[in-house]
């Protein structure tokens, strides 16, 4: 709801010239990215997008995820492993979003359509969402789909397990106390 948000951001083209100059060293534009990330984290309820902007792109966004399945181990690790596939999976996102909303309007922030603004505003905010801060100490996962759902579902799972071995072991400690 947070990257559908109704708050103004800037266009894709402008997050797009951000990043690039953050890579080459820009401050400034390391400062105002660092400032969007908050603004994406920090959206007021009232600001939030609608999820149904999501439903004609979900499972193709999903499909893209598929690339994490042999290597849910290194999940947002800062590995050159990890930040390779998820370059991979934010530009195939990118152009899956901006080829199923814009179509051929790849300049909708440049257009008067509030509607194309708004979906390209989305897609900035995932472009963003996706890009690692250098300075973070975890890497973005991929966007909730059925992938992230079924890796959720497997951590609880394992993670479950684990609290009851835990409470077992811990159930018996009163017998030798």
């Amino acid at each position: 709801m947070r990257l559908s948000s109704h708050a103004p951001f800037p266009s894709y083209a402008e997050v797009r010239n951000l990043l690039e100059k953050s890579e080459k060293g820009d401050e400034e534009a390391k400062e105002k990215l660092n400032g969007l990330r908050t603004s994406i984290a920090t959206c007021k309820p009232a600001d939030e997008g609608d999820l149904s902007i999501w439903a004609n792109v979900i499972d193709k966004v999903n499909s893209h995820a598929s690339a994490f399945n042999d290597n849910t181990d290194i999940m947002e690790q800062m590995s050159p492993l990890y930040i390779e596939m998820l370059s991979t999976y934010r530009a195939s996102t990118i152009r899956t979003l901006r080829h199923a909303w814009l179509g051929n309007h790849h300049n909708a922030a440049d257009g008067g359509d509030e509607h194309m603004k708004h979906l390209d505003s989305i897609i900035a905010r995932v472009a963003l969402h996706l890009t690692p801060s250098e300075d973070a100490e975890r890497a973005p996962e991929p966007l909730l789909g059925g992938f992230m759902m079924d890796y959720a579902w497997k951590y609880l799972t394992s993670v479950k397990a684990g609290i009851a071995e835990v409470s077992l072991c811990h159930s018996h400690w009163g017998d030798y106390i």
